[in-house]
């Protein structure tokens, strides 16, 4: 059946130095497209470019139905836009998801203006949702995981059920996402080769950390596509759109090792000719000298480790469950394996000290990573750590153009002031990356189209 309702994607960014295509938009797009409906995404300049160019264009478009993805990070930029866009066009019904709508729903609808908001998994929410307003239904109190107004309130409907099988959903709307006019700046540094597509065979993650909110959204349930499902996508991703690499988003995808042995196995029995990459991070703690080397083979080339700190009373106290002491044989095999080791620090988690923080610098320093990334602690909400720290504060007193895991931060511990934070990574990116054996390896995998990106990034601090 074919509807008569159109509907635009977007996603606000705050950097053309870390813009990637917008995976969830794309699952979203697609199903809805299945189901009838008509998606439109604007072009990919617009999610950094101010709002009101992106208004104007979405003017032109004319559609029904406008539908944002909202981040933290960019919680400030969506509600500018959404009440540019209702200024704009009064009759156009706003629906907001993503992260920071599952944890603050009712919170995000009220201050942004929206129509509806999306909690959790948001396909069949969004296909219902559209199906009543498609027939004029103001009956939106059986739409599981749906936030509307009513009568001037806000109500919440109860949660819906995440999706038993994740492989009834299409590949994302690729042929609509305009990949060849992203920038060459996926997650803002390296890549091997260009075109470069994001991917995920997985949703969810079984893990628990503090800081984490992904517990949130998937409900610690972790669900995987069937690997020759992967492999198809990848398939097409080459023949139809000349990706040349891809980068796995998965929350862990080495969870379990049979998992990504699969995918491995199917690339090597199709003879694909694709590199590929985890910079979302994956678990030190689950790859084997066997695992490396099939994944290696099947061109994996780099992984992002969640180390986070380099005290073991600072993992400890966030409910990490890795120890320490498994990591510099893990990177020396990586090593070995010829896969590129990137880790993943935070400063600032509870109970940090100049002394612990000083600990992750030394772990960071004396073992075999090839490349790291310190950010500083955000309380991100969904996770505990913001669940522990909202008891003391206003929602509406904070400033979420703060949330930058990269530059300034309201964020500090006991010992440790957010200033005196902001000063331990900076100074800890530069006593790392200013040594000859790992500034020159770095810079030699830095492509020329890339430099004028990565000159940016340090400009801004994010390195």
């Amino acid at each position: 059946m074919k509807y008569n309702l159109k509907i635009c994607f977007y996603q606000p960014w705050h950097s053309i130095t870390s813009l990637i295509p917008p995976l969830g938009l794309g699952y979203l797009a697609s199903f809805v497209h299945r189901e009838g409906f008509l998606p439109i995404f604007l072009s990919p300049e617009y999610a950094v470019l101010p709002a009101e160019r992106a208004v104007k264009e979405i003017v032109k478009l004319d559609p029904d139905i406008v539908a944002i993805s909202v981040m933290t990070t960019f919680f400030n930029k969506a509600r500018h836009f959404i009440r540019l866009l209702k200024s704009a066009m009064p009759n156009v019904k706003v629906v907001i998801g993503g992260p920071h709508v599952s944890a603050l729903g009712e919170y995000s609808v009220n201050v942004t203006g929206a129509d509806f908001g999306v909690i959790g998994e948001g396909e069949i929410t969004l296909w219902e949702l559209l199906r009543a307003l498609h027939d004029g239904s103001d009956h939106f109190d059986s739409i599981d995981g749906l936030i509307f107004r009513k009568d001037d309130v806000i109500k919440t409907n109860r949660a819906r059920q995440l999706i038993k099988d994740i492989d009834i959903l299409p590949f994302p709307a690729w042929d609509l996402m305009m990949l060849r006019e992203y920038p060459p700046t996926p997650h803002g540094a390296f890549f091997k080769r260009f075109p470069i597509a994001p991917m995920m065979t997985t949703r969810g993650c079984a893990f628990d950390c503090d800081f984490c909110a992904s517990c949130n959204t998937w409900q610690r349930r972790l669900r995987h596509r069937d690997p020759g499902f992967v492999v198809d996508e990848m398939e097409y991703l080459i023949k139809d759109h000349g990706i040349r690499e891809i980068f796995f988003e998965d929350d862990n995808l080495i969870s379990p090792k049979s998992h990504v042995m699969g995918i491995c196995d199917e690339i090597l029995r199709r003879k694909l000719d694709i590199v590929w990459s985890c910079p979302a991070g994956v678990r030190v703690d689950m790859l084997t000298k066997d695992l490396l080397k099939i994944m290696r083979k099947a061109g994996c080339y780099l992984m992002a480790l969640g180390i986070e700190s380099g005290n073991q009373t600072i993992l400890n106290n966030v409910n990490k469950k890795l120890d320490l002491a498994k990591v510099p044989q893990v990177l020396n095999d990586m090593k070995s394996a010829g896969i590129i080791s990137s880790g993943f620090f935070i400063f600032g988690l509870p109970g940090e000290t100049a002394n612990t923080a000083r600990d992750t610098l030394e772990f960071a320093m004396k073992n075999n990573f090839d490349q790291v990334h310190f950010g500083h602690l955000l309380p991100l909400p969904g996770s505990r750590i913001f669940t522990k720290w909202l008891g003391s504060t206003d929602l509406n007193g904070i400033d979420w153009d703060k949330f930058d895991v990269k530059q300034n931060t309201f964020w500090g511990t006991e010992d440790l002031k957010p200033e005196e934070i902001i000063k331990i990574r900076r100074r800890a990116a530069r006593a790392f990356y200013f040594r000859p054996k790992i500034f020159f390896p770095m810079i030699s995998r830095v492509k020329l189209k890339q430099m004028p990106y990565l000159i940016r990034r340090v400009l801004r601090g994010e390195l």
